[in-house]
């Protein structure tokens, strides 16, 4: 029974992984390279470096 709720948690939570990259990268697809790099102050960060930024959250967890 353990080992068959850890199978379909593991395989909802891809799922679910699956589906929000997807929306992701279909919004990337959407915006120029320039924009993706466009920055609005100094105070600010790039869409691109909050990509990189959540990324490298990602493969730490």
């Amino acid at each position: 029974m353990q080992n068959n709720l850890t199978h379909t948690y593991l395989l909802n939570v891809q799922q679910l992984f699956n589906y929000y990259k997807s929306l992701g990268d279909k919004a990337i697809e959407q915006v120029s390279e320039e924009k993706i790099n466009w920055v609005k102050n100094e105070n600010s960060n790039s869409l691109a470096h909050m990509v990189k930024h959540l990324s490298g959250n990602m493969l730490s967890r």
